[in-house]
C-alpha cells in the first residue's frame, strides 16, 4: 500500500487496511506455533525486579496510564517509560517460536532491521497506554505504511505482545503455609510483587487512594487481599466441600475461610453463584451486608462502591443489612446499598443475569454505554465509546463471551458508527 493510497483513506480505513496486514489470513494468531514461547516468557517474567513486573503488567493487561503509575511509584513518567522498555524487551528478546520465526524472517527480507523492530515494540507500548488522539494514530499510520518492513516488524511485535499477556495472565501466585490446595495460580503478579507494588502506592498516594483508587485504573487493597481473583473474561468454580462449589464471573475476586462455624465467603467485587445443594452452613459478606445461603443456591453481583444484588436460585437464603432481614425463596431478588435495602421483588429465570454461567452476554433494549461497560468486562483489550449520543443508542442480541466483536459489528452496522481499530482496542465515535 502506497503512503498516497493512504493519503485517500480515512483514520477508520487505514487502521483497516493495517490491520490486514498484520493479522494471519484466518484472523487469529496461531497459538500453538508460539507454546514453546510461553515457557521462556515466564522465566523472564519472573526474573523481572518488582517495580518492572508490575509496570510491564499494569499496562499490558490493565492498561493503566504512565500518569498513574509515576503517581503510584512516587517516579516520573519518563522514568516509567524508560522502565516499561526495559520490561518489555528483556521479555520479549529470548522469544524465538516457529510464528515469529516466519514473521521475523519476512521483515529481514524487506529490509526492516532491529532499529525498525525497537520502533515497532515503543509503538506497542505508547499505544497500550491512555487513550489514544488522531494526531498520534495518523502518525503511527504514516510510520507503518513506510515500507512492506515497518508492517511486518509491527506484525511482529504485536503478537510478543499477544504472547506476553497470556504469559502474565498465567503468572502463579506465592504459595502459602497452611492452605494447601486452597490457592490456585492467580491471573496476576505474584502476592510479594503485588503487596510491594500495593505499598509503594500507598507512600505516593496515600490510604485514601489505595482503598478508593481513582476510576478503578488499579485493585483496591480489599481487592488485591483476595484468595481468588479472575481475569477479564476468565471463569471459574471453586469446590466447597460436600458437593458444594461457588462460579466466580469475570473480573470477580473473593476470599474463603473455613472454621466450625462452617464458610465464609468475601465478596470484594464481581459475580458469583453459589450451589448449596446439601446445605453446609455457608455465609457470604458483600458490601455490608451477609447472606446465609440455606439448601439450594444463590447468585450476588456487586462492583465497588455500588449495590449488592442477591438472587435466590434455588430453596431459601435469608439476607442481612442495615439492621433490616428479609428472606429470599427461589425466584425471588432483593437489592442493598449504602441508601439502604429494597423491597424484595420477582424475577424470571433465564434472564440476561443467568447468560454467564452458560457463557453468552445477553443485551435486553440495553442503552449502548451500558453495553460497552459489560463488553469491557469480557473482552480483552478495551472498547472506548466517545460519542455520549451513540451511547445513549439502544442494542438487544445474544453473544458468545468468546465472541464479542459481533457486538462491535452490529453497532457499527445499526447506527453507522465510525469504528478505529487498534490491536485489540476499539473506539467508537
Amino acid at each position: 500500500m502506497t503512503e498516497k493510497t493512504l493519503a485517500r483513506l480515512s483514520v477508520t480505513e487505514r487502521l483497516a487496511r493495517l490491520r490486514e496486514c498484520m493479522e494471519p489470513a484466518d484472523g487469529r494468531v496461531r497459538e500453538d506455533a508460539d507454546c514453546d514461547d510461553l515457557s521462556v516468557l515466564a522465566r523472564q517474567v519472573e526474573s523481572l525486579p518488582p517495580r518492572l513486573r508490575h509496570i510491564l503488567y499494569s499496562v499490558r493487561i490493565e492498561r493503566a496510564p504512565s500518569q498513574v503509575l509515576a503517581q503510584r511509584w512516587g517516579i516520573s513518567t519518563r522514568l516509567v517509560a524508560r522502565e516499561l522498555q526495559a520490561a518489555h524487551e528483556s521479555c520479549v528478546q529470548g522469544l524465538a517460536g516457529p510464528g515469529l520465526r516466519a514473521v521475523a524472517k519476512g521483515a529481514e527480507e524487506a529490509g526492516a532491521g532491529a532499529a525498525v523492530l525497537a520502533e515497532a515494540r515503543a509503538w506497542v507500548r505508547v499505544l497500550s497506554m491512555g487513550q489514544p488522539t488522531d494526531e498520534r494514530l495518523d502518525a503511527f499510520t504514516q510510520w507503518h505504511a513506510q515500507s512492506r518492513g515497518h508492517a511486518q516488524r509491527w506484525h511482529q511485535a504485536t503478537r510478543e505482545w499477544k504472547i506476553l499477556g497470556r504469559a502474565l495472565h498465567a503468572a502463579p501466585a506465592d504459595p502459602e503455609p497452611g492452605t494447601p490446595g486452597l490457592r490456585a495460580p492467580l491471573p496476576r503478579l505474584t502476592r510479594r510483587g503485588f503487596l510491594g507494588a500495593a505499598i509503594a502506592g500507598a507512600t505516593a498516594l496515600g490510604a485514601l487512594a489505595i482503598a478508593r483508587p481513582p476510576l478503578g485504573l488499579w485493585p483496591s487493597w480489599q481487592v488485591l487481599r483476595a484468595d481468588f481473583r479472575t481475569a477479564t473474561g476468565e471463569r471459574r468454580r471453586i469446590g466447597l466441600g460436600e458437593g458444594a462449589y461457588v462460579e466466580l464471573n469475570t473480573q470477580t475476586s473473593l476470599s474463603l475461610r473455613t472454621d466450625a462455624s462452617g464458610v465464609l465467603i468475601a465478596l470484594f467485587a464481581g459475580e458469583i453463584a453459589v450451589d448449596n445443594g446439601r446445605a453446609i452452613p455457608l455465609r457470604i459478606r458483600a458490601g455490608g451486608g451477609r447472606v446465609d445461603v440455606g439448601q439450594g443456591g444463590v447468585a450476588l453481583r456487586t462492583w465497588e462502591g455500588r449495590r449488592v444484588v442477591v438472587r435466590a436460585l434455588e430453596g431459601t437464603a435469608r439476607v442481612f443489612h442495615s439492621q433490616r432481614e428479609v428472606s429470599l425463596v427461589a425466584g425471588q431478588q432483593v437489592s442493598y446499598g449504602s441508601s439502604g435495602m429494597d423491597a424484595v421483588r420477582r424475577v424470571t429465570s433465564g434472564t440476561s443475569d443467568d447468560a454467564w454461567r452458560r457463557g453468552m452476554v445477553v443485551f435486553q433494549d440495553t442503552p449502548l454505554a451500558e453495553a460497552v461497560a459489560e463488553i469491557n468486562r469480557y473482552r480483552p483489550g478495551r472498547v472506548v465509546l466517545m460519542d455520549s449520543a451513540l451511547g445513549r443508542q439502544r442494542i438487544s442480541g445474544r453473544f458468545r463471551v468468546d465472541a464479542l466483536d459481533r457486538a462491535i459489528i452490529l453497532i457499527e452496522q445499526l447506527y453507522r458508527a465510525r469504528v478505529r481499530r487498534l490491536g485489540d482496542v476499539v473506539i467508537l465515535s
